[in-house]
Order: C-alpha cells, then sequence, then structure tokens
C-alpha cells in the first residue's frame, strides 16, 4: 500500500496546488466556513507527516494511518523541511521561520558578511544562457548560491544540482 491509497481510502483529497497537501472534510459534500473544525489537513514530506485539525480528526487520522504503515508519533512538531514552527496557543496563533536556514546557507558559503538586499539580483536585469564552457564552474556556484536562497521563501530545500541552467548577465 503507498500513502496515496490510504490517505484516499480514508476520504482525503489532494490539493491539485500542492500535491504534498491533503484536506478531508467532515461534513461529507456540503461545505462551509461555518464548518472548519470538521476539518483534517495533512502534508506528506518524503517519510514525515504534518497534520493540522481538531485532537479527535488528528487521532482518528493517525488511528487509520496506523493500521495500514508503521508509524511513530513524535508529538508537536517544531521543525518541519527546514521551517521552524512556534505555536502560541492562547491567542491561537502559529508563526513559521527560516531565518535558521538562511544563517546556515549564508554560512555555508562564507557569506554572514554579506550586505542584505530585498531581491536576489536587481530587477530588471537581462539574462541570457551561457555562450560558452570556460567560466561554468564560477557560474554554477553562483546559480547553487541564489538557488539555495531562493528556495527559503518556498520552504524548500537545496535544488538539485541537475536541474540547474547557468545563466550570464547579457552583454547588450
Amino acid at each position: 500500500m503507498v500513502l496515496y491509497d490510504a490517505l484516499t481510502e480514508d476520504e482525503f483529497e489532494r490539493l491539485m496546488s500542492d500535491l504534498a497537501c491533503w484536506i478531508k472534510h467532515g461534513s461529507g459534500k456540503h461545505r462551509s466556513r461555518k464548518d472548519l473544525k470538521a476539518v483534517s489537513m495533512l502534508i506528506a514530506w518524503v517519510d514525515d507527516i504534518l497534520t493540522a485539525g481538531s485532537r479527535e480528526k488528528i487521532n482518528a487520522g493517525k488511528t487509520h494511518l496506523a493500521t495500514k504503515f508503521k508509524i511513530k508519533d513524535q508529538g508537536p512538531a517544531d521543525v518541519f523541511i527546514n521551517i521552524k514552527i512556534k505555536r502560541d496557543r492562547d491567542r491561537r496563533v502559529i508563526y513559521l521561520d527560516q531565518s535558521h536556514y538562511c544563517r546556515d546557507i549564508l554560512d555555508l558559503y562564507g557569506m554572514t558578511d554579506c550586505n542584505p538586499c530585498l531581491l536576489p539580483m536587481n530587477p530588471g536585469v537581462s539574462l541570457a544562457k551561457a555562450k560558452t564552457q570556460e567560466s561554468l564552474s564560477e557560474t554554477e556556484k553562483k546559480s547553487w548560491k541564489t538557488g539555495s536562497i531562493r528556495s527559503v521563501p518556498l520552504g524548500k530545500t537545496s535544488p538539485s544540482r541537475k536541474a540547474r541552467i547557468p545563466i550570464h548577465k547579457r552583454d547588450d
């Protein structure tokens, strides 16, 4: 059995906007905003699952998954896919933070003393594919740094080395 089968069997629906996210409506096909307590949400990333919803719904989902897979409940999550999670239960607020990941990337590339800017590059810069093989190794390093930093708002880990296309500033 795969996770997809187990979740669809438990009436979870996969979001088309993000295939790692699943939602289960507790009131069948008649969904309303008033019935939010009946909603369960689940994010699956490799072999980790993050759940949200009422305790009753979360426990029911865990029980169902435990009948299909060997699972280990590690309690409330404090970090998930490089995103720190902090809860203020009294105010019913969740804070998400990736500053530690940003610092790790800057440390990794020796850029802890760099000057901050709002974008990884200046707006309006024209880019073109590399025309020569001469500076590929240096370009590859820059591409890796930019890709790591760009992945921060998306909550992703560093991009795959296979997927990078070297880019140079166009000389017009």
